[in-house]
């Protein structure tokens, strides 16, 4: 079976509170077409599917995130569910793990 290379964007976006900067995080994200995506200091509280999907797009709906702390800090960890699926989440204070399985193959 030939297997595509996984693209991951990891990004310090500072803060995803401002439409503007979601929109324009959204416009590199679609040119960096990746299957993970990993933000940090995004500075939210909590994360709505809408808000992911304006800095995402519909393509990386499936996703964990740790929410800031005041206007510290938080993680937005999200995927390409017909390329990879995240599994078994795991949350310190300062991190997202989760295990990472390519589609369409056995674990």
């Amino acid at each position: 079976m030939a297997t595509h290379p996984i693209k991951v964007l990891v990004w310090n976006v500072r803060g995803l509170n401002d439409p503007a900067r979601r929109s324009a995080i959204y416009q590199v994200v679609m040119a960096a077409n990746p299957s993970i995506v990993c933000f940090q200091e995004m500075n939210m509280e909590a994360v709505s599917q809408r808000e992911v999907a304006h800095c995402l797009g519909n393509k990386l709906a499936n996703f964990y995130y740790l929410p800031a702390s005041g206007t510290r800090g938080g993680i937005l960890l999200a995927w390409d569910p017909l390329v990879v699926q995240l599994s078994d989440p795991h949350y310190t204070e300062n991190a997202v793990t989760a295990l990472v399985t390519l589609v369409g193959t056995s674990s």
